[in-house]
């Protein structure tokens, strides 16, 4: 039998420059090479466990999506040939394989590009290379455009289709399947058709409004909450059926038996009720602690999915406890990687409270196993002997009396009784959230089908995704720096811990990934608030001395900066230089490109960056002649606050007697400095326009 390095040597050939070539294959070539062993293949469930050849038609892989090709004689090989090759041993001689996951996104593109072109007459995707530029054109066109349902892409429903589609055949054409004609056209065609983002950024996937995003924590923190509080009592009761399953006799059972039907008969009628009562309590528990692991840590879906045993962990410092989720990576590097990421108390509470509950369902596997693997089926004997090997948090599928080990992966869809899905969360749209998707411009319902590109309106259902949720966290760690979190940031407020993390850890792709979202978020709200402050200026409502710069340079558009003096021998030494604006719109633009430290603070905007002495000030009447110390009406409420607690403090100051106030002149005195500038703070931006003209004038 030919075994899978036999088969990759028939497969290709390597050109002068080191580039590895697909061989063309004649009928007995592939006849006889179906046969070829590649790996044994093992899962949960008892058909997964088997050996896979060439032939086959799927290709199971342990813990993978398995590739389906077609049956079409000459194009399967030639997608099976590719994708092998792509996986095992790269495109050039000595490079390292593609990672299983990617290529499968490849081979559904593959498949379905060798569908269409058999329906019209093609064998080969080597026959496209004959084919004249017109005609080419027109075939790749239509198959782009087309209904999913005809076999095309449809990639106008759908976005960034077309560049995945381009993705998948750089395989044939790195292999010499087609040539640069072909690629090239396909290439061109996607590039007319496709809408690219705006600047460069993606929003293919939506950041959760806040106020969503804060419902659903709820809904999810009183639901682990409930399983905290019956966890204990359901445990006894677990405990209290573990045992009488030990102690229950098998007599005259019949092969096969259901594991329902065996619990049932271990326990009598008033443990069943009370069995089942405590176990509605756990009904979403999963789905609910991967919620809080995608929100709070900013991990990507799959690496969240197979947390296992042990990923909580926090630091041993009582007064100041670090905690980190510990998730696994072994889909983006050649070797598996640990990652620590940072999170908070909540989901490490969280994760802990869900380990302990699935050990307790391990033992209830364990005993069934002990005492009824005689008479239970096969393929459940398989399931609990194969999910007991594996500590995943998230790979049960719990019932009352009984359990069934699962691939750790969310459903596409959902369906009564399947908890772990995130289409079960029913959470309304409101008109703070629609405001903020739209803010974002991200007010969509979908990237694909029916919905794609509709805006949300008050009353719809948010549509949740899971990669949403590391967009949110990574807008988060933008919109904390420039003070845009309100009542959620306490649970936030590892952020910057994390964000430690997400820099120190570069180089790893889930971490570059996450990164990049970052960083387009800070360039998309960086822009958003130096046009806000522009507008702010020419209106005359801004306040600090940073805010009076501004204003006085919008109505003149002509700026004044500190830049080095390179023609001076001395160090350091820097001059005035004037720079002037033709238009607000570059004004904007100057801003935009020169607001890259600043900070948000409750009270204002900070951009003197690392340059900055005071931190986080509380009371900040030191900051407002600050040159980089910018306040808009967005930051009135604090100054209004502000003030109004200085002005009650003092109204109690005054009626104290003289021998009471002695102690609190210093304090008293503060008071009044506060008031007052609370008090110019507000009129600078309440009567803009009058200020603005006394700066324009002098």
């Amino acid at each position: 039998m030919i075994q899978i390095t036999e088969l990759i040597d028939h497969l290709h050939s390597v050109d002068a420059k080191g580039n590895i070539i697909l061989n063309q294959l004649s009928d007995d070539d592939i006849t006889e090479l179906n046969n070829a062993t590649l790996w044994q293949s093992s899962g949960v469930r008892k058909h997964m466990n088997r050996i896979v050849s060439f032939g086959d038609e799927s290709w199971f892989k342990t813990r993978e999506k398995n590739i389906i090709f077609s049956g079409e004689k000459s194009f399967g090989i030639e997608v099976k040939s590719a994708i092998l090759l792509a996986h095992k041993i790269g495109f050039i001689l000595g490079s390292d394989g593609l990672a299983w996951n990617t290529l499968y996104g490849y081979s559904k593109f593959l498949t379905r590009l060798e569908k269409y072109l058999y329906d019209i007459g093609y064998r080969s995707f080597r026959e496209l290379n004959n084919v004249p530029e017109l005609i080419l054109r027109n075939l790749a066109d239509k198959f782009l455009t087309i209904g999913t349902d005809s076999g095309g892409l449809d990639i106008l429903k759908t976005n960034r289709t077309g560049q995945n589609f381009l993705e998948s055949i750089q395989v044939i054409y790195k292999y010499g399947l087609i040539n640069s004609v072909v690629y090239y056209t396909f290439t061109d065609a996607v590039a007319a058709l496709e809408t690219p983002s705006i600047d460069g950024f993606s929003h293919s996937h939506p950041v959760i409004p806040t106020g969503v995003l804060k419902k659903l924590i709820k809904k999810a923190g009183e639901a682990i909450k409930r399983v905290e509080i019956a966890l204990p009592e359901w445990e006894k009761a677990n405990a209290n059926l573990i045992n009488s399953i030990e102690n229950k006799a098998i007599n005259n059972w019949k092969p096969n038996t259901r594991l329902v039907s065996i619990t049932r008969n271990c326990i009598n009628d008033g443990e069943y009720k009370h069995l089942k009562n405590l176990f509605k309590q756990f009904y979403k528990f999963e789905i609910y602690v991967l919620v809080y692991v995608l929100a709070f840590t900013g991990m990507r879906q799959q690496e969240a999915l197979n947390l296992e045993f042990g990923a909580a962990t926090k630091s041993k410092d009582p007064d100041n406890p670090i905690y980190h989720i510990k998730s696994i990576l072994q889909k983006t590097s050649p070797t598996p990687v640990t990652l620590n990421w940072v999170g908070n108390q909540d989901v490490y509470n969280a994760v802990c409270l869900l380990e302990r509950y699935n050990k307790s369902l391990h033992k209830r596997a364990e005993a069934l196993l002990h005492n009824f693997s005689d008479i239970i089926p096969e393929s459940t004997k398989h399931n609990l002997e194969y999910g007991l090997k594996d500590k995943y948090l998230f790979g049960i599928k719990a019932y009352t009396l009984t359990l069934a080990f699962r691939e750790p992966k969310l459903r596409d869809s959902w369906i009564e009784g399947n908890g772990f899905n995130l289409k079960t969360f029913s959470i309304a749209i409101e008109e703070a959230d629609i405001i903020q998707l739209n803010h974002l411009g991200c007010n969509f319902k979908s990237v694909g089908g029916s919905n794609r590109g509709a805006p949300y309106r008050i009353g719809d259902e948010f549509n949740f995704t899971a990669h949403q949720f590391r967009h949110t966290f990574a807008w988060f760690i933008i919109a904390n720096n420039l003070g845009d979190l309100d009542d959620i940031k306490y649970q936030f407020k590892h952020l910057a811990s994390a964000m430690t993390m997400v820099y120190s850890e570069r180089g790893i792709e889930t971490i570059d990934e996450i990164l990049s979202i970052i960083e387009g978020f800070e360039t998309q709200m960086t822009q958003q608030i130096a046009l806000a402050l522009a507008v702010d200026a020419q209106e005359g409502k801004l306040s600090g001395g940073g805010g009076k710069r501004l204003i006085k340079s919008a109505n003149s558009l002509v700026i004044e900066m500190k830049v080095p003096d390179e023609v001076s021998d001395k160090p350091k030494t820097e001059f005035m230089k004037q720079i002037h604006f033709k238009d607000i719109t570059e004004y904007s633009a100057f801003l935009t490109r020169n607001l890259k430290n600043i900070r948000g603070l409750p009270h204002g905007y900070c951009t003197g960056g690392t340059d900055c002495k005071i931190k986080n000030a509380a009371v900040p009447v030191g900051c407002v002649l600050c040159g980089n110390y910018i306040v808009n009406k967005k930051h009135l409420p604090h100054w209004r606050a502000m003030e109004n607690q200085a002005l009650n403090k003092l109204a109690i100051y005054e009626q104290a007697t003289t021998e009471q106030q002695r102690p609190y002149k210093l304090m008293a005195d503060s008071w009044r400095i506060t008031a007052s500038t609370a008090r110019d703070i507000i009129d600078d931006i309440e009567n803009g326009n009058r200020q603005a003209e006394k700066v324009t004038k002098s």
